[in-house]
């Protein structure tokens, strides 16, 4: 398994560019449409950079050679798996810190509840992450990019609405978040473990038999 993290870390580095480039769109457009927008774009940036690794494997009928080397699918699928989940984490931070810098320098653009953003931001990227990864992996990289644009499209446009709720909504909104992020850091800690555990281990099953049942080679 530590081959195949480092074959997607070496793929990953290469597109060090765009992904700095994204995380200044992202930052950019929070600091203008708000926390919520900023927390998501970013969350399911990372998750779609890291299944588009799977297209590289499919390259050039690059699954059928994985087939001849020392490699069970089941670590295969575990390690696609983890690797969503690492960069849904990545992308958590680097949204955290954002807030957080952009309440610092604009307190006016503050808002409350800002760890539920970061939370649920991970764990909604992560399953956006996971369904993403079944279909490269079941039905390959074109129909997979075709899924990736209308998911990203409807989620865009969902966020997008969010942002531009009314003002009583919106409070309403906050005050939801802010309700939940009063629960202890260890509610908060447990609860979130315990929601990523299930969508890890679901994601791992469900990969894995779309790998075995895959209709690319």
């Amino acid at each position: 398994m530590k081959g195949l993290w480092l074959k997607d870390w070496l793929l990953l580095k290469k597109q060090w560019k765009i992904l700095l480039i994204f995380i200044l769109i992202a930052v950019f457009n929070g600091y203008n449409s708000g926390f919520a927008f900023l927390a998501f774009f970013m969350g399911f940036f990372f998750v779609s950079l890291a299944t588009t690794t799977v297209s590289y494997d499919q390259n050039e009928h690059g699954i059928t050679y994985l087939k001849t080397l020392p490699i069970k699918w089941q670590s295969y699928a575990q390690q696609k798996v983890s690797l969503v989940l690492v960069m849904a984490l990545v992308a958590s931070l680097f949204s955290g810190m954002s807030m957080t810098f952009i309440s610092w320098i604009a307190p006016e653009k503050s808002e409350n509840g800002l760890p539920m953003f970061v939370v649920a931001s991970l764990m909604i990227s992560f399953l956006f992450g996971t369904i993403l990864l079944a279909l490269y992996l079941k039905y390959g990289a074109e129909q997979g990019r075709l899924f990736l644009f209308v998911l990203m499209g409807v989620i865009l446009i969902s966020a997008y609405l969010i942002s531009k709720l009314p003002q009583k909504q919106m409070t309403q909104l906050i005050h939801f978040f802010s309700t939940l992020a009063q629960a202890s850091t260890l509610q908060l800690l447990l609860s979130t473990i315990g929601i990523i555990a299930f969508i890890y281990f679901v994601a791992y099953q469900v990969s894995y038999r779309c790998l075995v049942h895959s209709k690319v080679s």
